[in-house]
């Protein structure tokens, strides 16, 4: 039951955000499918590191990679 709802909430989540957020719904329409969005999400929080939320999406918008902050080692 605990999956289920922590399933219906992400979808509810992911619904809103392509309602409302217009940054959200550029990297969809760039990206094609939910899954190429999640895949390339994937990739990116794996290798580097970002600042905020917000520096992801930019730097998702941009394609660009973002600049590193402290140490990387």
């Amino acid at each position: 039951m605990t999956l289920l709802t922590l399933n219906v909430l992400a979808f509810l989540f992911h619904s809103v955000l392509h309602l409302v957020n217009a940054s959200y719904q550029c990297i969809r329409q760039q990206r094609g499918t939910r899954n190429g969005f999640f895949q390339d999400l994937q990739t990116l929080t794996k290798y580097l590191l970002f600042d905020s939320w917000q520096h992801l999406i930019d730097s998702m918008l941009d394609e660009s990679t973002p600049a590193t902050t402290g140490n990387t080692s």
